[in-house]
C-alpha cells in the first residue's frame, strides 16, 4: 500500500510537530510512506502515486499547495485528521465537502459536519517514547505541563498557595511566574515522562473554551495527547471535568484517572496522594498499550479506506 502524507500545518507555527516522527513511524508500518510538509513543491497528483492521501493538522492557516490539492481532481480518496478541532472549525466549513473522510480530535463536534462523513480519532501515546517502569518511591512535586492558558494559570496560581515550597511545577512557556512556582521552561518530550512517572501527580487541565467559532462552544471537550502520554508513562493522573470529558469520548479511560471539579476536591485528592505513596500503574499502561497507541490510530483509518473500497 502506497500512503502520502501532507502535513498541513506550517511546521514553525504547528503546536503538534514533536508528533510527526510518531505518526509517521506507525504510519510506516502499514504500507509505503511519501511525506511532504505544507510547503512541498510537486506537479500534479498523479505523481504522489498513492493509494490514498492523508492530510494531518489544521486548515486554519492555508498554504497554496495544500489547497491545489484539496481541490484538484484526483483518482485516490482523500482524508483529513484534524488535529484542532473544534478551534479551528469556522476554517474547515468551506472545504470539508471535498474530502472523503474527516477524522476529528473532538468527538462533540461530529454532529455539525454536514457534508462529508466523520468519524472521533483522538490522538495517542506512543509506548516506545512515553512508556516508563514504575518508580518505587514519588516525591511530593506536582506536574502540570502546557501553555499559559488561563485556567491553567488560575489553577496552577491557587495551588501554589496551598502547596507552597516548590511543590507545584510547570513545564512550558509562561509570561507571568509565581514565585511558589518551580517553572523547569520547554523540556524535551522525552524528558516529560520521566517526570510523570516519578512525581507524586499529573494534573491535566485543558482549554478555556473561549474561541471564535460561529456554529457551536461546547461546555468540555475530548483529551489531547498529554492525557495519553502521562498515563502512559505511568503518571497518577488528575483531570479538569469542566476542560475534558471522557464519558463520550475514552470512557474506558476512567478508571484510570481521578476527576476532579473544585478546587477543595483537587486539594483534597493531592493530600490523600500525600499519605500514601503506593501507586501500581502497570495495568493502564498495559490497557494503553492495547487501546491508545498510534498504531491502533492508523488501523481505525485504514478501516475507513479497506471499507471504501468494498
Amino acid at each position: 500500500m502506497k500512503i502520502c502524507l501532507i502535513w498541513t500545518t506550517p511546521n514553525d507555527l504547528d503546536p503538534n510537530r514533536y508528533l510527526r516522527p510518531i505518526i509517521e513511524k506507525s504510519l510506516r508500518k502499514v504500507g509505503i510512506l511519501s511525506v511532504y510538509d505544507s510547503s512541498f513543491q510537486i506537479e500534479n497528483i498523479a505523481a504522489m502515486n498513492a493509494d490514498f492521501i492523508l492530510m494531518i493538522g489544521t486548515l486554519h492557516t492555508l498554504q497554496l499547495q495544500v489547497v491545489d490539492v484539496i481541490t484538484s481532481k484526483r483518482d485516490v480518496k482523500l482524508y483529513f485528521w484534524n488535529l484542532e478541532d473544534p478551534y479551528d472549525f469556522d476554517s474547515l466549513r468551506p472545504w470539508e465537502s471535498r474530502f472523503d473522510h474527516i477524522f476529528t480530535v473532538e468527538i462533540k463536534s461530529i454532529a455539525y459536519y454536514q457534508n462529508v462523513k466523520a468519524s472521533y480519532l483522538p490522538l495517542a501515546g506512543d509506548p516506545d517514547i512515553h512508556f516508563r517502569e514504575t518508580q518505587e518511591k514519588r516525591n511530593n512535586r506536582i506536574l502540570i505541563v502546557g501553555s499559559d492558558y488561563d485556567r491553567r494559570a488560575r489553577i496552577s496560581n491557587m495551588l501554589a498557595e496551598k502547596f507552597p515550597n516548590n511543590r507545584i511545577v510547570r513545564v512550558g512557556d509562561f509570561k507571568n511566574r509565581n514565585s511558589n512556582i518551580h517553572y523547569l521552561g520547554r523540556l524535551d518530550n522525552n524528558r516529560i515522562p520521566e517526570l510523570d512517572n516519578s512525581f507524586l501527580c499529573t494534573i491535566i487541565i485543558g482549554r478555556d473554551f473561549d474561541f471564535s467559532n460561529r456554529e457551536f462552544s461546547i461546555a468540555a471537550g475530548s483529551p489531547g495527547p498529554r492525557l495519553f502520554e502521562a498515563l502512559f508513562a505511568g503518571g497518577r493522573v488528575l483531570i479538569d471535568r469542566f476542560s475534558i470529558s471522557l464519558e463520550s469520548s475514552c470512557p474506558d479511560l476512567i478508571p484510570y484517572v481521578y476527576y476532579f471539579e473544585s478546587l477543595e476536591l483537587l486539594q483534597q485528592l493531592i493530600l490523600d496522594f500525600e499519605s500514601s505513596h503506593i501507586f501500581d500503574p502497570s495495568e493502564q499502561t498495559e490497557w494503553l498499550r492495547e487501546n491508545h497507541s498510534y498504531d491502533k490510530r492508523i488501523q481505525k483509518i485504514l478501516e475507513v479506506f479497506m471499507a471504501g473500497k468494498e
